[in-house]
């Protein structure tokens, strides 16, 4: 496998080698960063990234991980940042001149305030992307963003890297992360639950229900590119921009009919539509009806 230079690249230790840390430490070792040491509570995914990697240590310890790395990342669960990076810090495994940083879009960077005590630098990177397994190919990642915030010296350390990836680093409010992780999960998380429903009501139109998820893949494409290209106004089209006032009926006559699990799903998301499209024409209809029916 060919691996550009190492020169004058930062070493790194990754705590957490599940479906985001063993993809990012393949793609960084890819890029020519040295590995100095891989960590996780299961030995099986330390092994299997370790066999990719190459790194010089490797150990369920975080703390032995750490030794020689310029920075560490903690790729682990949100509900496991703080209790690591305590723990790093009860045995003083960072020292001034390292850069900790975790990976959570939720937390912010000061969930390792016990390491910056001890002189290292502190920061978060969150990348703006679903892993669905370990050790993805980056190809499918270039181009995406990460969220980052923290002590300047931190993202200094940080901006490079991520950009090495091809990746665009974005600066966000630490006092707004839960926000930004919200939105995150809701044009991520909550889009696979929106197909799911979807996909539950085509199963019952097409006589072929393996075509189901092909179909509304096809046509969710069709509407990420458009977002691209047209944005987010321009890209608002069907029923309830176009004022069908009898379609959407007929729809909520069918869900109340056949799927009324769906109902208020397709209310909240009609009213969310229903505000783009007045702020887009705000003479333009009779809205307080609009409001109404799907209220």
């Amino acid at each position: 496998m060919i691996r550009k230079g190492i020169m004058d690249k930062p070493s790194l230790a990754i705590i957490g080698v599940g479906k985001l840390g063993s993809t990012l430490a393949l793609a960084l070792w890819q890029k020519g960063y040295r590995l100095s040491g891989l960590s996780d509570i299961d030995p099986a995914r330390v092994e299997e990234t370790a066999r990719a990697v190459n790194p010089a240590v490797s150990d369920s310890d975080p703390s032995a991980a750490t030794r020689g790395a310029e920075i560490v990342i903690l790729a682990v669960p949100d509900d496991s940042v703080k209790a690591v990076s305590d723990q790093l810090a009860s045995r003083q495994a960072l020292t001034k001149g390292q850069i900790l940083c975790h990976c959570s879009g939720f937390l912010p960077s000061s969930a390792l305030v016990a390491n910056k005590m001890l002189g290292a630098s502190i920061a978060s990177m969150h990348p703006l992307a679903s892993f669905p397994r370990c050790l993805s190919p980056w190809d499918r990642f270039k181009g995406i963003y990460f969220g980052i915030e923290g002590d300047a010296l931190a993202l200094a350390g940080l901006r490079p890297l991520i950009e090495s990836l091809d990746c665009s680093p974005v600066d966000i409010l630490p006092s707004r992360k839960n926000l930004y992780h919200l939105s995150s999960v809701m044009a991520s998380n909550y889009l696979v639950a929106l197909m799911y429903a979807a996909g539950q009501m085509m199963e019952t139109t097409v006589a072929d229900k393996g075509k189901t998820e092909a179909m509304l893949q096809s046509l969710a494409r069709t509407v990420i590119d458009s977002l691209g290209e047209n944005g987010l106004e321009n890209s608002l089209s069907g029923p309830i921009e176009r004022g069908d006032v009898q379609t959407v009926t007929g729809h909520l006559e069918a869900l109340k009919k056949d799927f009324p699990q769906g109902a208020e799903l397709y209310k909240v998301l009609g009213r969310s539509l229903l505000r783009i499209s007045k702020q887009r024409n705000p003479q333009g209809r009779e809205w307080a009806g609009w409001e109404k029916l799907l209220d």
